[in-house]
């Protein structure tokens, strides 16, 4: 389960950063979605097979055509990921025939990235997905170093293009969300916050990189960013402790660096999952010469929490909780962590006077996901629909509709105020097969069975392509 920010626009960012939204045209119209049989009336193949499958579940629940009549496609709404995309390329001119040249002025564009960025198209296609607000490409230290990004705005007044900051300053790709440890007002984007804060840890006498560590290590939040320090021309990345944002590396043949937060391919050979135990920055060495490499280091994060294995002593433990305190305390939290992912998209919303669904959640119908949108309810708007998304890949036979179905009657029961919508999302094996390289290469490393079951679900969720039960 997870909360999703939908999109109004027409640009769709999958949860996993790849594939664009079948664009469905309205009953009648012509439809020339992925998956369609060309232009015709109608809607698609992939609607009229999702409205096939949920007739038939109704069918064998005994409920009347009439609600089929009341399922609807989806239409001009779109979901997006709560992520953007960023990566880097660090290439050593000497390694390349090149060399000499020293410094040189950084410069940039909001043009698409060319083949010199070094990212294959495949990767830089991907990365462009997540990102449908904007897309900037910029070039430090004569070429050495081409940072891109892909922004996808969620938080404050106002999008902060990048790769943010000055020219001939430090320069921060960023991809996350600051839940607490920085100070971050309703009005503004937490990017240029972090690279504010980042800017000033990197002003003191260099410490080796000891302030920037600690600046990184208090930001409460997925994150996962790619920084340039101008005063010691060093590149900065990592990902918060828990890696809840993508990241991944490789090492060249030429002594040269790729950063990405997704492989645009299972065929690109030697990505690594960048850890999330400290931070990593490249320093190039031996500027200008025949020598001139880049070396990879790392920084482990400060030892905030004693390690796992440790015994507490008795003067340690805390004051016994009763089990009705422990639920409060739980629900408080929970309730709180909500909250902070919802507020800020909820804000945006209302700032642009839309009447759509800001938020989704992805929805199985069990106590979790049905949590999550009751405590959702408590911080969107009245006005704004809150949409389940159900995902069944045999909807005749899974039990995540039977229990998406009934979880929603009780949610209609207990908030009878708000609209709730469940987007029935079927999906056949013939289409996750047509999908599996380009699933398995969003969820690089990780190649299991149960992460490609997790990773299957929630792209085809993302993208919202089925039917919505209004009144079930």
């Amino acid at each position: 389960f997870a909360i999703v920010p939908l999109s109004s626009r027409e640009v769709t960012v999958p949860v996993c950063g790849s594939g664009t939204q079948p664009r469905c045209a309205a009953p009648g119209s012509r439809c020339t979605a992925p998956g369609s049989r060309g232009p015709g009336p109608g809607p698609g193949l992939p609607i009229r097979r999702a409205r096939r499958r949920t007739g038939q579940w109704l069918r064998r629940q005994g409920r009347s055509n009439d609600l089929l009549s009341r399922l609807i496609h989806r239409a001009g709404r779109k979901v997006t990921a709560g992520m953007c995309g960023i990566g880097c390329y660090a290439r050593s001119l000497a390694g390349r025939g090149g060399g000499g040249g020293g410094g040189g002025t950084d410069g940039l564009c909001c043009c698409n990235a060319h083949a010199e960025d070094g990212l294959s198209a495949r990767t830089r296609d991907s990365l462009r997905r997540r990102g449908p607000d904007g897309w900037g490409r910029r070039e430090l230290r004569g070429g050495r170093i081409t940072l891109l990004a892909a922004v996808l705005h969620l938080r404050g007044r106002e999008m902060c293009g990048q790769p943010a900051g000055e020219v001939g300053g430090n320069v921060l790709c960023w991809n996350g969300e600051v839940f607490g440890g920085l100070e971050v007002k309703s009005e503004f984007s937490d990017t240029q916050v972090v690279l504010d804060e980042f800017s000033r840890a990197c002003a003191a006498e260099d410490d080796g990189g000891e302030r920037l560590l600690h600046a990184v290590a208090c930001i409460e939040g997925p994150f996962a960013f790619i920084f340039w320090e101008e005063k010691t021309k060093k590149l900065w990345f990592g990902r918060d402790r828990l890696g809840r944002r993508s990241l991944l590396m490789r090492k060249l043949e030429d002594g040269g660096y790729e950063i990405s937060s997704c492989s645009g391919s299972i065929q690109e050979k030697g990505w690594e999952e960048v850890t999330p135990d400290g931070i990593f920055f490249l320093q190039l060495e031996d500027e200008g010469s025949l020598a001139e490499r880049f070396e990879l280091h790392k920084l482990d994060w400060p030892l905030r929490h004693p390690p796992l294995h440790r015994t507490f002593g008795a003067e340690e433990a805390s004051p016994a909780m009763s089990m009705e305190e422990a639920a409060r305390e739980l629900l408080l939290l929970l309730d709180r962590s909500v909250r902070r992912r919802v507020e800020g998209v909820e804000r945006l919303a209302r700032s642009k006077e839309e009447d759509g669904s800001p938020v989704a959640v992805m929805f199985s119908g069990g106590l979790d996901s049905t949590l999550l949108a009751a405590l959702a309810h408590r911080h969107v708007h009245p006005r704004h629909a809150i949409e389940l998304i159900n995902v069944c890949f045999d909807p005749l036979e899974a039990p995540d509709r039977y229990t998406g179905v009934e979880s929603l009657r009780e949610l209609r029961s207990l908030f009878p105020e708000r609209r709730w919508r469940l987007v029935a999302v079927d999906v056949t094996q013939e289409e996750v097969e047509e999908r599996r390289e380009e699933i398995l290469s969003l969820i690089f490393p990780r190649a299991t069975q149960m992460d490609f079951n997790i990773g299957s679900a929630l792209w085809f969720g993302s993208r919202a392509a089925g039917l919505v039960l209004d009144d079930p």
